[in-house]
């Protein structure tokens, strides 16, 4: 296996630990997301939504936020020597058991570290939510001004939701939303964990190499540069909504470093260091 091959291996376990989290959490969707289809399907559709209870959108954003912090202790095992002690160690239902019991192992304030991550899963989780709103109270608006029954509506209201990838069996919208949350949780406390590595040189940007991979993170495929370089700040991953690209520690302290490419930018709102948020 030639190096660049070794480098997309190990870029796709690491995004595949992620996929691991998100596949068998099961938290946020349904819970959340079926408010909006009761909402549509009410009797009569009259006037706009209204907005969700707020009961619910705090339940959502604990959750999302319980997410985060298995996913950045899940990793910060990981990187411990002592990961024989944490064999066997898999995600429990509810996840906030999971991330107690990692964090337990480990002696780590899981208190600490849902506070620091919990105002990014209610920002995400509030926004999203209105998102959604919209998207049925333009659909309800267009409805009333093609003068349709009450029962032509809400399917309008539910076709508006389904185009927007929410349905009652596949949510790719809340999937994203929670893929990605995990991925910034993932990406700081993979880059917490070297940072009392005295041996590393510094990392290689990696995207997985298949054909989902964007152009504007495939420019960055293979930038090289030292730990603790400016590059780090804006362009460790994740770069966008699900970006699945990786960042690869290098120690070998005679690589040179790459330059960055002229056009390279983190899509909207990603232009940030993950690990900033549990410092």
């Amino acid at each position: 296996m030639s190096n660049r091959a070794a480098a997309q291996a190990l870029a796709k376990r690491q995004a595949m630990d992620v996929d691991r989290v998100v596949a068998r959490s099961g938290v946020v969707p349904s819970r959340i997301w079926q408010v909006a289809a009761d909402a549509a399907r009410a009797r009569k559709v009259k006037g706009k939504i209204r907005p969700f209870d707020e009961t619910i959108v705090a339940a959502a954003v604990q959750e999302l936020t319980d997410v985060m912090s298995f996913t950045y202790l899940m990793r910060l095992r990981l990187g411990k020597r002592r990961r024989r002690q944490a064999r066997g160690l898999t995600l429990a239902s509810p996840v906030h058991t999971a991330a107690a019991q990692i964090a337990g192992q480990f002696e780590i304030d899981l208190g600490n570290i849902s506070k620091r991550f919990e105002p990014i899963a209610g920002k995400a989780i509030k926004s999203s939510m209105k998102s959604i709103r919209d998207v049925m109270n333009d659909a309800l608006e267009e409805a009333t001004i093609g003068g349709l029954t009450s029962g032509d509506a809400v399917e309008e209201v539910l076709q508006a939701l389904q185009d927007h990838g929410i349905t009652a069996r596949s949510n790719a919208y809340v999937e994203t939303l929670v893929r990605t949350h995990s991925s910034i949780a993932y990406g700081a406390a993979h880059k917490v964990s070297y940072q009392n590595d005295v041996d590393l040189w510094g990392f290689e940007y990696v995207t997985v190499g298949d054909d989902r991979v964007r152009e504007e993170h495939e420019i960055l495929d293979g930038t090289k540069r030292k730990a603790g370089d400016p590059f780090w700040d804006r362009f460790w991953p994740p770069n966008g909504w699900n970006c699945r690209c990786q960042a690869i520690a290098i120690y070998d302290d005679e690589e040179r470093q790459t330059p960055v490419p002229d056009d390279a930018e983190p899509d909207d709102g990603f232009d940030f260091d993950p690990a900033e948020l549990v410092e």
